[in-house]
């Protein structure tokens, strides 16, 4: 498909069909990464089409050098992550289309998030999605359910409320709690850098093998985050506290909240299942 692609969009003449192509490049790179021996090559393809933003002779459609960004960028992360595991929905793969374009909150770095907001919502020092999703969690009665972070959303209100916020409506309605916490999750899961940064891994790792209840050794890794990456990893911890004061009610106790939480603060930069097994536990106790 990634060659296909190529062939496409190499000198397309049609510039309506060259958008589908990179459409196209855009829904390829979220999803599946290239195969091995072909992804330094698919890389530099495509990074010559972000070279053409500085071209200054003959006529350039200035939305390619746009697009090559963007699936520069998302092949990195899929190239490092491995494939999705599930089929994308037909409202997915419309949103995405789109992406390179769009002012979405999802699947960017945090600074990225902090950007997007500033003019919005100067004054917050977190992401404006992490305090409305938490919020809209207990307003909607989410400390009382049980299971609550471990059951999921209905997947389509899931996807709807994401539409939502990323068009900038953080007015959340709706009457299942379940969704705004499976929508929290899944940003925290999406995010391009995990909350924790991939360098900082191994030292969370470090601090519980020995004492998994470390606690000097958790607060030194989150005292050497970047300040938006603490502030937010602190905001979310201090509400999962509240969730866990009502487990005799939600069935929600620090363990099982770990163990929901774990994969979506932190995410192990290797690529063997024994090591990622193995760490497991050390997440959860970090």
């Amino acid at each position: 498909i990634y060659c296909q692609l190529c062939k496409q969009s190499c000198f397309n003449p049609n510039e309506s069909s060259n958008h589908k192509v990179w459409e196209l490049f855009v829904l390829s790179a979220i999803y599946f990464p290239p195969s091995r021996d072909l992804e330094k090559w698919l890389c530099n393809y495509i990074a010559e089409h972000v070279k053409l933003e500085k071209q200054e002779k003959g006529p350039v459609d200035p939305k390619l050098p746009i697009f090559a960004k963007y699936v520069l960028k998302k092949l990195k992360i899929i190239i490092k992550a491995g494939p999705r595991g599930r089929l994308p929905t037909a409202r997915e793969i419309e949103r995405h289309r789109g992406a390179p374009f769009s002012r979405s909150v999802f699947g960017v770095t945090l600074e990225d998030v902090m950007e997007l907001q500033a003019e919005d919502a100067p004054g917050l020092k977190i992401p404006q999605i992490v305090s409305s999703l938490s919020k809209a969690v207990s307003d909607l009665g989410g400390v009382d359910v049980e299971g609550i972070f471990r059951v999921p959303g209905d997947t389509e209100q899931v996807y709807a409320l994401r539409i939502q916020l990323d068009s900038g409506n953080y007015e959340i309605s709706g009457d299942d709690p379940n969704t705004p916490a499976s929508l929290l999750k899944l940003w925290l899961r999406e995010l391009e850098e995990p909350l924790i940064p991939v360098g900082l891994y191994d030292e969370c790792i470090k601090s519980c093998m020995e004492n998994e209840n470390n606690l000097e050794g958790a607060v030194a890794v989150l005292e050497k985050l970047p300040e938006v990456n603490k502030l937010t990893a602190l905001f979310v911890v201090q509400f999962l506290k509240k969730v866990s004061l009502n487990q005799e009610v939600n069935k929600m106790s620090i363990n099982n909240l770990a163990m929901v939480f774990a994969p979506n603060f932190l995410r192990c930069p290797s690529e063997d299942p024994q090591v990622i097994f193995n760490n497991t536990k050390y997440e959860q106790a970090w």
